[in-house]
């Protein structure tokens, strides 16, 4: 497997598949809403992971990209504990809008209905910042190579002259690159699911 600088290689006894995690989760649901941090690497499966939990779990899901979207790119987790974590963990649905949303036109908000469990997935959702309100934190490990073929087909949807994807591509990682490196969010992590099967 192609890793990422940094990225250390987990042996099999470290890597927990979906089953394994979907009953450490229900072990762990008591009175209160159990929150769930899914980080890793663009395009490596994270999204996928969070929606197969979500339905599985009957959780409610929240997307960092949605709180990130023309806000911060890693700077978000004020914005995102405070309207969509605290709200969920106290029993309250959200129907948010966030201010950028509103300040570039973004039609619609961000809703979720109060449940049991709460996951939180993308990019830095288990950074430092994030931590104190996580009970546990997932790592997707995927190829550098597979997560960049998802992504810049995920990325093409948006984008499509594929040399204007390839830039975003290469402009963003290189931001995630500098930031993974610094938040090392795969050291904190009490399961490491592989995001390439």
């Amino acid at each position: 497997m192609k890793l990422y600088e940094g990225e250390p290689v987990f042996g099999n006894d470290q890597v927990a598949d979906v089953s394994a995690l979907v009953d450490a989760v229900g072990a762990r649901v008591g009175r209160h809403p159990l929150v769930i941090g899914i980080d890793g690497r663009s395009g490596g499966g994270k999204t996928t992971l969070a929606m197969t939990l979500a339905l599985t779990l009957d959780a409610a899901l929240l997307s960092t990209d949605d709180f990130a979207w023309w806000h911060s790119m890693f700077d978000w987790p004020q914005l995102l504990i405070e309207n969509g974590v605290q709200p969920l963990v106290r029993g309250e649905s959200i129907d948010f809008v966030p201010p950028a949303w509103l300040q570039r036109g973004r039609e619609g908000s961000i809703r979720a209905e109060a449940k049991n469990v709460v996951i939180v997935e993308g990019v830095g959702a288990t950074q430092p910042a994030m931590r104190e309100v996580l009970d546990l934190c997932v790592w997707v490990q995927t190829d550098a190579d597979v997560a960049r073929e998802r992504g810049l087909l995920r990325d093409l949807a948006q984008r499509p002259d594929p040399a204007e994807a390839e830039r975003f591509w290469n402009t963003w990682q290189s931001a995630e690159n500098e930031f993974q490196a610094k938040a090392k969010s795969w050291a904190v992590a009490d399961f490491v699911i592989r995001g390439d099967a």
